[in-house]
């Protein structure tokens, strides 16, 4: 099964270069000892390495191992280390998630729930925030740190689960049931999440991009079809609607949350409303193939996003 990307665990290490570093706080010996272990590790890349981005999450204290970071308090200063190697400046979004949730944060005493930023071709950028949102530490809680590029012509993101853990504790995840939608299985050599206008779930052994533009009113009930899943070693996916980088509910719910079954597909639809103002919005999904579970060796892997495209809402 090609779920475990060999690449995955390289770009995990392109965090940080030290040339034009920019941070938005002092480094203390501890992040420049980081800094350092991400410089060796970029050295070693093979050149064909480019137009990669790539992203780590640290409490500041202690090497985060296989996604788990720990925390003291919920106001204690987290650390997201931010690595481009990308031809030309380009613009990025910054997305947090608590849970799956949409999450807000702060950012130079500012509050957030996307954060954007500029970078330089092999450029890093260390950003130090704080979560604003309440979270019970008497649990592990799932933080995805999401960017995206935010440009028209180049569709690049990075998009991680950790695990936020207190320190001390026992690391287990809250014990609650969530609502499973269940969906037609399809034989289909796809893997990961693509929305799209093909309602035809056949076993046609095709997955089609959506189209580059969608026109809609305002506040009109949308109907996408979904395909989503085929990873091994999972029993449930999660996947989640941005629309204009911003998370919206669909089917009525948060996110929607479905069997998986190695070799196979989850087909479906999924409905949500467009947005209230007219303009362009850019519309994407990202799924988690181990949501709610502890991080492991196992499971640190990027999350998948779908092909993105443009909502045009007209009055």
């Amino acid at each position: 099964m090609y779920r475990k990307h060999k690449l995955i665990n390289i770009i995990l290490f392109l965090f940080v270069f030290i040339s034009l570093l920019t941070s938005c706080g002092n480094q203390d010996d501890f992040m420049k000892q980081e800094i350092k272990k991400s410089l060796e590790e970029l050295e070693r890349l093979p050149d064909y390495m480019a137009n990669i981005i790539g992203v780590n999450l640290l409490n500041g204290k202690t090497p985060t191992e296989h996604g788990v970071v720990y925390i003291d308090d919920k106001n204690d200063t987290l650390n997201i280390l931010f690595n481009c190697m990308m031809e030309r400046e380009l613009n990025y979004i910054l997305k947090i998630f608590i849970n799956y949730a949409e999450a807000q944060f702060i950012i130079d005493k500012e509050l957030y729930n996307k954060y954007e930023f500029t970078a330089d071709e092999e450029d890093s950028i260390v950003i130090p925030f704080t979560l604003h949102d309440e979270i019970d530490l008497s649990y592990s809680n799932i933080i995805t740190i999401a960017i995206f590029v935010d440009d028209d012509l180049i569709e690049r993101s990075v998009c991680l689960d950790f695990e936020l853990a207190k320190t001390g504790n026992d690391r287990i995840i809250e014990n609650v049931q969530r609502e499973k939608g269940e969906y037609e299985f399809v034989n289909l050599l796809f893997q990961g999440i693509m929305l799209n206008e093909d309602f035809d779930f056949s076993e046609k052994g095709e997955v089609f991009f959506p189209p580059e533009e969608i026109a809609v009113k305002a506040n009109e009930k949308i109907t996408l079809a979904f395909r989503a899943g085929n990873y091994s070693d999972t029993d449930d996916v999660l996947f989640l609607l941005l629309v204009g980088w911003e998370q919206v509910e669909i089917n009525e719910k948060q996110y929607e949350y479905v069997s998986n079954k190695e070799g196979y597909i989850s087909c479906g639809t999924i409905k949500f409303y467009a947005p209230s103002t007219p303009g362009r919005y850019e519309v994407l999904s990202f799924i988690s193939a181990d949501p709610f579970q502890l991080r492991t060796a196992n499971n640190f892997f990027t999350n998948e996003t779908s092909r993105r495209f443009t909502l045009v809402v007209t009055d």
